[in-house]
């Protein structure tokens, strides 16, 4: 009995030993899931590396990649440490930095915009000083073979001049793709608001109605994606007063595949396209027609995602065209965002947006007493009203004095305009419109717009008279108009 006692006492005992040498053995296994112990001799560890007093086999390390001791060995602090530099001291070492980037303009809001000019290539830094002409023109010949070259050519063109002579030289030399088309008709349009009037020969050249019926072709083939079709429209609307004829080759077949992008287009999409097909004043021909109709369905159900800029580009369009049928219940739609809308929206936004729609409504003869009243709300005040613009100023005038309006031919020059008590409910809609209707004249007497002004408003700010608007309106020699007269 007290042998078996003994016997169940060794065997506890060993079991003791086993379970703490087992725990001991654990405690040696390399973190790598491997059961080789890394706790091996001095003298073997710092045969390898010397920083680590034991070296695992390592998994990573069969595969190539980076091992785990390699990871555990760590540099000095200092050495770690990044220098601090001196913002005008961050671009790489070895590199210039950007051309035309300007570090205080860059992190600072409302600096002046960051250069977006194309970076010289070493081929073109390391260009001869002393080529003749002809062999500078071969150079360029040669250089516009390729696509993306040419299209950087066509986008860094300062001038109408040299934008003729790249695109001469482009077409006889190379086959110009929609990507080419689109970036030549934009560039143009640009240049269109810093050089216009073009001269007779670039009006008149047969370069410029080639690479337009091209454009056609292309757009027959439905090569044009519904962003660059919105372009095209939106170019060509900008260069009718310039070139007449681009609407009668470009306008219907740029029309004709509108109806069938109408799922993937974006608001700004939608917003050119109306504003173009609207202003290239294109009649009633069927394609037009139906590509108008299909946009004036589609935008109302995603109106919310469009700005102001959008609404007042797509209300534009519908009142050039100058009919109602094809709007539908769009004009609804936009009535409904404008009184929603109105009051929060930014005086930027505001003193161009809001005047344009009242005007399209106007063209169309559709007075909407809620939505005339809601923009005389937020333009009605004199900090507002002190911001519009000339073209801004004369269109409300021409909207409130438009035989469409229930006021016009009433204002009152003399009195005294009260301004609405914020947070409540202000004057009665009557009363609201007639005082507006005195400010706003009030308003143009002091900045001297004439009849003249008054009459060209329909056209756009950004129509023909685009260099008058942008003219300091102070210094006008002509004399005040006669409608505003008491």
């Amino acid at each position: 009995m007290a042998s078996h006692r003994r016997g169940l006492g060794c065997l506890g005992c060993w079991l003791g030993l086993a379970a703490l040498a087992w725990a001991t053995r654990s405690l040696t296994f390399s973190l790598s899931g491997t059961f080789r112990p890394i706790l091996c001799a001095r003298s073997h560890a710092d045969s390898r590396h010397p920083d680590v007093s034991c070296q695992a086999e390592d998994p990573f390390a069969q595969r190539g990649g980076i091992s785990a001791a390699d990871l555990r060995v760590r540099r000095p602090e200092e050495d770690s440490v990044v220098q601090y530099r001196e913002p005008r001291q961050r671009q790489r070492s070895g590199q210039s930095p950007r051309p035309g980037f300007k570090e205080s303009s860059a992190l600072s809001r409302g600096g002046p915009r960051r250069s977006f000019k194309a970076r010289r290539t070493e081929e073109e830094e390391e260009e001869p000083a002393n080529l003749t002409k002809e062999e500078r023109e071969q150079r360029f010949r040669e250089q516009i073979k390729s696509p993306v070259t040419l299209t950087t050519f066509i986008k860094r063109t300062g001038s109408p001049e040299e934008f003729m002579w790249v695109m001469w030289t482009a077409m006889d030399e190379t086959m110009l793709n929609h990507i080419h088309l689109v970036a030549a008709f934009t560039k143009l349009a640009a240049l269109k608001k810093k050089a216009a009037p073009f001269s007779d020969r670039i009006r008149k050249s047969p370069t410029l109605v080639e690479m337009a019926k091209q454009a056609a072709r292309v757009a027959d083939r439905r090569e044009f994606r519904p962003r660059e079709t919105a372009s095209m429209l939106m170019a060509a609307a900008s260069l009718r007063t310039e070139l007449p004829w681009i609407g009668e080759i470009l306008g219907v077949p740029l029309a004709k595949w509108v109806p069938e992008h109408v799922a993937t287009m974006t608001p700004q999409s939608f917003a050119q396209t109306v504003y173009g097909l609207g202003v290239l004043n294109l009649g009633d021909e069927k394609e037009v027609v139906e590509a108008v109709r299909a946009c004036s369905q589609a935008i109302p159900v995603q109106l919310g995602r469009f700005s102001g800029m959008d609404i007042a580009q797509v209300a534009w369009g519908l009142g050039a065209r100058e009919s109602r049928e094809e709007a539908g219940e769009l004009l609804d739609a936009i009535e409904k965002w404008v009184i929603r809308e109105a009051k929060p929206m930014s005086v930027r936004s505001a003193v161009v947006d809001l005047p344009m729609i009242a005007v399209a409504f106007a063209r169309l003869g559709d007075w909407r007493p809620k939505m005339m009243d809601a923009i005389a709300r937020r333009l009605y005040h004199r900090p507002t009203m002190q911001e519009l613009r000339l073209w801004s100023l004369a269109a409300l005038v021409w909207v409130w004095t438009h035989p469409s309006s229930p006021w016009q031919g009433q204002s009152e020059m003399h009195a005294e305009f009260p301004e609405l008590a914020p947070g409540k409910g202000g004057f009665e809609e009557a009363e609201l419109a007639r005082l507006f209707l005195g400010r706003l004249k009030k308003q143009a007497n002091r900045r001297k717009v004439t009849e003249e002004d008054i009459e060209r408003a329909p056209m756009g700010p950004k129509g023909e008279t685009s260099r008058v608007w942008s003219g300091n309106f102070w210094k006008s020699s002509k004399p005040p108009m006669e409608r505003l007269v008491a």
